[in-house]
């Protein structure tokens, strides 16, 4: 519903989950009001939510002039720790805005918002980076996995310590992730698939434990997996998409992208062809022969 004394538009994220309040991330990122009548002053904007998934917020406004604009961003909206950690389920609510002049209403506006479940994903088209949230490097299933993984390692090549870079050697570092690898390929876990367009709607994703009571996994639960333990040994861990599919890297030297989160697929082909990254399918661990890491990079090489 809106009036048309006051004008209000609202840039905010219409998928929000627990990994939200987790990080800080800001809901709302910008308020904005247009005064489209006379001069207005002691304005009140109130901001509440339902169901109760953040606290109200009340900004006050001496003076918005006529034709004039007022702006806010980031919103400071508190989201509620206890409503999205216990949310198992996604849930619509709405974000309400009105704006008072005394006990007058000159302005208001509702919008919807998904609340999703605390281990529900929201896809690309909201906020991609907080695909990171899900990486869960301290479950304690990524150590039961590890120290199998440092029994394969010391069989492979003399030596079981999970150093990351320390070597400042790539074949190390690749050595460590293929001993991972052959470690997840022996648990027995079998794909299961995706929802349909995962990528941009979103899905719920198992953590670490869940798969190992489970047995069950997609293609994104296997990249969050494999992120998790390399994670966990000092390794700096990359997820990678297309349509309909997501797989696993890892740089072999110390260093990152300087974005969270880029679409520039022809770096990553560079970096792959220059062996500063190993980019590997992971859902083969989950069939009858899981393989090496060499033929997960065989099967991921078409994607890049």
């Amino acid at each position: 519903m809106k009036t048309t004394d006051v004008q209000i538009a609202l840039s905010l994220d219409r998928a929000i989950n627990y990994a939200f309040q987790q990080n800080a991330i800001p809901v709302v990122n910008e308020l904005r009001l247009k005064n489209d009548a006379a001069p207005r002053k002691d304005l009140t904007i109130h901001v509440t939510t339902a169901p109760a998934f953040a606290a109200p917020v009340e900004v006050r406004l001496q003076v918005l002039d006529a034709n004039g604009e007022f702006r806010v961003g980031p919103l400071d909206l508190k989201l509620s720790h206890d409503f999205l950690a216990e949310l198992n389920e996604k849930v619509s609510g709405w974000l309400k805005v009105e704006v008072k002049e005394g006990d007058k209403v000159v302005g208001s506006q509702t919008e919807s918002v998904s609340l999703l479940a605390r281990n529900e994903w929201c896809g690309l088209v909201s906020l991609p980076e907080i695909l990171a949230a899900f990486v869960l490097p301290n479950d304690p299933a990524v150590m039961t996995i590890l120290g199998r993984a440092a029994e394969l390692l010391r069989e492979h090549t003399g030596r079981s310590a999970f150093n990351g870079y320390q070597d400042k050697n790539r074949k190390r570092a690749w050595e460590q992730v293929a001993a991972i690898y052959r470690s997840v390929g022996e648990l027995g876990i079998r794909y299961i698939s995706p929802p349909a367009s995962f990528e941009n709607t979103g899905q719920k994703v198992r953590f670490p434990s869940d798969m190992l009571g489970q047995k069950f996994g997609t293609c994104l639960d296997l990249a969050l997996l494999f992120a998790a333990c390399l994670e966990q040994v000092g390794l700096h861990p990359l997820i990678l998409m297309h349509q309909g599919h997501a797989y696993a890297g890892c740089w072999l030297e110390e260093r990152t992208l300087l974005d969270p989160s880029d679409d520039d697929l022809q770096q990553i082909r560079k970096l792959a062809t220059d062996e500063l990254l190993t980019v590997f399918e992971t859902t083969i661990v989950a069939g009858e022969s899981p393989g090496t890491l060499r033929d997960a990079e065989l099967l991921a090489a078409p994607h890049l």
